[in-house]
């Protein structure tokens, strides 16, 4: 009688067998944390880029709209008439100038080290800024309210009703061919439009007079004038981001994560219509070409503030391996410039 052979592994074959499934199960594991990080890593460039953009997309409206004042827009054709006190004296409401900005600059070894240029207005708060150009633009909004009554030139404007227009709002009564600026002294989103002479708080012009020029007729217009000012800036210990302040109002955080903002401007210096270069905000403040810029170069960077999210490869195309960078550039036409 044989004898049956006893099945099973050997010791040499289980081994063989168990590092095979090791490598395996290892081989596996790697493929799926090393996708696990390349999808996180387009998630946050992804989010980065959408960002960017969108910071780019609320500003760029409002640089289209410099220096737009409805049908007033081409001052030169029509009569204006600007109640505010020095108004052409103070950053918040020089409505004359469509567009401004300030150049950043960053020495190490300067105190302060960082500086801006032109200077900053004390409205946009120094201390504030983190770092990057500033960038104001004026313009009137684009919603129009009729005029209901005005019975002379001194007396208050009726407008139609649920206007949301608030007290100290800086506003343009027009007709075309005439036009005056005046700030609302009584209380918000009011049928009537007051604007008296007298002391207001110290961050307002107030009117210098309550006489418009003009009794309006049914046929003309009031619009909001807007003073908006763009800047990269921190709250306390938070991280950087674009606010935006209007007027004498609080700066209100747009978007966060965004840690520069650079800006150039295409000016016309021979007045054919066609910009000859960009220039920084400081060369075109010294030489008083503010009024000849057609197009606004800008440039945002975004930063993703999560720890471990690269694979090592991609490390080389942004500041390190635990921080993403995004950055984008558009140029932006000033509308009402443009022939």
């Amino acid at each position: 009688m044989k004898n049956k052979k006893s099945s099973g592994y050997s010791l040499l074959e289980l081994l063989i067998a168990m590092s095979l499934g090791i490598f395996v199960i290892g081989t596996t594991l790697h493929f799926f944390e090393t996708s696990r990080k390349a999808q996180s890593v387009q998630n946050e460039l992804s989010d980065l880029r959408e960002n960017v953009k969108f910071a780019l997309d609320a500003i760029k409206e409002d640089i289209q709209l410099a220096g737009f004042y409805g049908c007033a827009t081409r001052w030169s054709d029509s009569s204006l008439i600007n109640t505010l006190n020095t108004p052409q004296d103070d950053f918040k409401w020089n409505f004359s100038q469509a567009i401004y900005g300030t150049e950043y600059n960053f020495d190490a070894n300067a105190s302060p080290a960082k500086t801006w240029s032109p200077a900053l207005d004390p409205t946009i708060e120094n201390a504030f800024i983190y770092q990057g150009d500033t960038l104001t633009i004026r313009h009137a909004a684009r919603r129009e309210f009729n005029i209901v009554t005005h019975a002379n030139s001194t007396s208050d404007i009726k407008i139609t009703a649920n206007n949301k227009i608030k007290k100290y709002d800086y506003l343009l009564a027009t007709d075309c061919e005439h036009s005056s600026i005046f700030q609302k002294t009584n209380s918000d989103n009011t049928q009537t439009l007051s604007h008296a002479t007298g002391s207001l708080p110290s961050q307002y012009a107030g009117n210098a007079s309550s006489d418009l020029g003009k009794q309006f007729s049914d046929e003309a217009k009031v619009m909001k004038m807007l003073s908006v000012t763009y800047f990269v800036a921190k709250r306390g210990g938070s991280i950087p981001a674009l606010f935006r302040k209007e007027g004498a109002r609080n700066a209100e955080e747009i978007l966060p994560s965004i840690i520069d903002m650079q800006i150039q401007y295409g000016v016309d210096t021979d007045n054919n219509q066609a910009i000859d270069t960009y220039y920084t905000a400081d060369d075109v403040q010294s030489n008083n070409w503010w009024e000849d810029v057609l197009i606004v170069r800008i440039t945002i960077k975004a930063k993703a503030y999560k720890d471990n999210i690269l694979t090592g490869d991609e490390t080389s195309h942004y500041s390190n391996g635990s921080e993403m960078e995004y950055e984008m550039t558009a140029a932006v036409n000033l509308r009402n410039r443009l022939p």
